[in-house]
């Protein structure tokens, strides 16, 4: 009985385990899942936080768009008081031209009166000879009290001087009411920087700011400005003619007729625009793009300094791409080694030292520590169209570099200079070609056509003489700088040269 029984308590006992064993497992399936479930939790918690910051940056944004509408807004009242005292000018100017017409008109019939010697005049006493008074000179002479069928000559005259006085003295008081009035108002918005005082419409005034009064100051951004300037540069160089050269249109009327293409609204939108085009680049005149696009608005410089300094920046994404090449058999991969590209800079432009190491230094701000970098966006703007670091130095060492240049030519110049101040050519010419060895004696004849002028013709060995200040006038608004006037050709290093070979040969 008693083996009967511990059978039976070994039997209740497995028969225990498996319930406590299923029971095991299932909590262990139970485990797994809350523990996926949790994970889920804290992905979906993780999604929420970033979809918090993406909201947060629409409402930000969302506030700067209502302040920059809400400054609209301002904007557009002050518009629209502008436009109000300009009708009230423009129905008081109607009135003052109706009114001096009429006195020039009467003046001028007074002159005839006052020279007529009515005592050579020989007639019957009941034949007195009458002007003719038909037209619009007969309604005016009514106006003026004069019946021409009734008053004699003495008293038509009597009353013409008379109502001239008076349509003179009216002309004077509403010149000195209308135009103190006007003054007053003008004056107030210009002192408030909401409005820009035009030039006039003077031949001293440039073609794009002839107008009268004053237009909106729209206190136009930087960026805006530049993104202009990039617009009216592309439409420039699509402007060719079958030799594919840029027409020769003055770089003033092509923004004056730029302005008017891409704008509507007639003469007041077009002068608005120009004016704080203008505005907005004097303002940052410290740009290199701000500055050369006014110079050459201006006609300080010419276009080809514009188009140098481009070219140069397309040279410096070719040696990019050349060094890239060189590194990875011919291919194309888009990333390029710093320091065989920076060895490549310095042998293509004849950069020194100093400026390679601040070359370097913008690299490594751009892109840090890294030993390469993407350079397919080195010259590409941002939202607001400034470029970066390295950009800004690679441009700002082109503007030095010519400014050098001009500092070396323009001592030349003046240690050649006699006291007539007059130059002796052939002279310029040889001093020129031993201080820029790397210049050809075509790029020295350049120089020297473009200082003489179109009109005078200059060949090796002959006496000519020029002024030295209007020789250094018109030289300097062309192209400027050390070595070939052509764009430059890319150099490899001879370490990127031996590996290119040493890949070819393979």
């Amino acid at each position: 009985d008693s083996g009967e029984e511990e059978e039976t308590m070994v039997d209740k006992l497995e028969r225990e385990k498996e319930v406590l064993e299923k029971h095991l497992r299932e909590s262990s399936a139970q485990i797994g899942t809350l523990q996926w479930d949790l994970e889920a939790q804290a992905r979906t918690l993780e999604d929420t936080e970033k979809e918090a910051t993406r909201l947060k940056g629409v409402f930000l944004r969302n506030k700067s768009e209502l302040l920059e509408l809400s400054a609209e807004k301002d904007m557009l009242v002050a518009e629209r008081e502008l436009h109000f005292h300009r009708m009230q000018n423009l129905v008081n100017r109607t009135e003052h031209d109706v009114l001096k017409a009429k006195y020039d008109a009467l003046e001028i019939e007074n002159k005839k009166l006052r020279d007529y010697d009515f005592a050579e005049v020989v007639v019957p006493p009941h034949y007195t000879p009458r002007p003719n008074w038909t037209g619009n000179m007969g309604a005016a002479l009514s106006k003026a009290g004069v019946h021409v069928n009734r008053d004699t000559s003495d008293n038509s005259v009597a009353k013409l001087i008379k109502y001239i006085d008076t349509l003179h003295k009216k002309l004077k008081d509403f010149d000195h009411a209308h135009e103190e009035e006007w003054n007053q108002t003008a004056g107030k918005l210009v002192q408030k920087d909401r409005f820009i005082a035009c030039m006039g419409t003077g031949d001293e005034v440039p073609v794009y700011l002839r107008y009268h009064g004053h237009v909106r100051n729209r206190k136009m951004q930087k960026r805006e400005a530049e993104k202009t300037i990039r617009e009216i540069w592309l439409d420039r160089k699509s402007q060719t003619d079958r030799n594919n050269e840029i027409l020769k249109v003055p770089m003033d009327q092509f923004f004056l007729q730029y302005a008017k293409t891409k704008l509507t609204g007639g003469a007041p939108v077009v002068a608005e625009w120009c004016y704080n085009i203008i505005w907005t680049l004097e303002k940052n005149r410290n740009d290199a793009d701000c500055d050369i696009f006014l110079k050459i608005l201006r006609n300080e410089l010419s276009e080809d300094v514009f188009f140098d300094q481009d070219s140069q920046v397309t040279v410096c994404l070719e040696v990019a791409e050349e060094v890239d090449k060189a590194m990875t058999h011919g291919q194309v991969s888009g990333s390029c080694d710093k320091t065989e590209f920076l060895e490549a800079l310095k042998l293509t432009f004849y950069k020194n030292d100093g400026q390679i190491t601040d070359l370097s230094k913008a690299l490594d701000n751009v892109y840090g520590d890294r030993a390469f970098f993407k350079y397919k966006q080195l010259f590409a703007d941002d939202r607001d169209f400034s470029q970066n670091q390295f950009a800004e130095e690679f441009r700002s060492q082109c503007v030095k570099e010519r400014e050098v240049h001009i500092e070396e030519v323009a001592d030349l110049v003046e240690s050649l200079t006699e006291k007539d101040q007059l130059m002796a050519v052939e002279v310029f010419r040889q001093k020129m070609q031993k201080m820029d060895a790397r210049k050809s004696e075509i790029d020295v004849k350049a120089y020297i056509d473009r200082g003489l002028g179109p009109k005078n013709k200059f060949s090796k060995g002959m006496d000519t003489r020029e002024h030295s200040e209007a020789f250094m006038a018109k030289l300097l608004k062309g192209v400027c700088k050390r070595g070939p006037l052509c764009t430059e050709t890319v150099v490899l290093p001879p370490s990127l040269l031996n590996k290119e070979a040493a890949a070819v040969k393979a």
